[in-house]
């Protein structure tokens, strides 16, 4: 039986294959939000009083994924209480979201209030993933966020997003900084290897 984390790598590269037309600018745009990506890294690494490559010497590009989203049309009767996707937060380090101008996403606050993230053009949106919750003890938290429908104007049209998802090499350690820990405070999660994460999240699904 394949490992539920090969699969999703086969799964992932999939599409190429049916849209050849998008291998070529999709490659060029991946490169060029690496050095976006970088930047995030180390501003972070910083603010920690970490090492400033202490997060890009995690991320070997093994694992990053890029993914285009279609939300198709609804039916009249669905667009007034349907959410286009659930609340969620995402698995990796942090994720650039663009999102057209038909709008939808939304962040939690730490209150729990949620709130609109209006669309920028060409400008994405950063918010951080699950495993940066691990690496800090929460103190950097990862972003709750849905897509709701917008507004009346826009509810019945299609949206599309795209996103760039970074996540460590297999082996990198997902462990507490120590930087991160006030005096006699102990880390919530146990160290674990990006394998092993994604390998017991995506089994906790099944």
């Amino acid at each position: 039986m394949q490992n539920p984390v090969e699969e999703v790598r086969d799964r992932r590269s999939q599409w190429f294959e049916e849209h050849p037309e998008l291998c070529e600018p999709l490659s060029r745009a991946y490169q060029s939000f690496q050095k976006t990506v970088e930047i995030v890294f180390r501003a972070m690494a910083i603010a920690l009083d970490a090492p400033q490559d202490y997060f890009t010497k995690l991320h070997g590009q093994q694992n990053d994924s890029m993914l285009l989203h279609h939300y198709p049309v609804l039916h009249p009767t669905l667009a007034s209480n349907v959410l286009r996707n659930k609340e969620h937060i995402d698995y990796g380090s942090l994720s650039l979201l663009f999102q057209d101008e038909i709008g939808g996403l939304e962040v939690c606050t730490q209150a729990g209030d949620w709130i609109a993230v209006p669309p920028i053009e060409n400008t994405p949106i950063t918010i951080l993933g699950n495993i940066m919750s691990r690496w800090t003890n929460d103190k950097y938290p990862g972003t709750k966020h849905r897509v709701s429908m917008p507004t009346t104007q826009h509810a019945m049209k299609e949206r599309y997003s795209f996103g760039l998802f970074p996540a460590p090499d297999d082996r990198a350690a997902i462990a507490c900084l120590e930087t991160c820990l006030a005096p006699n405070e102990k880390p919530k999660y146990l160290p674990i290897s990006t394998h092993d994460y994604y390998e017991r999240g995506f089994q906790a699904k099944l």
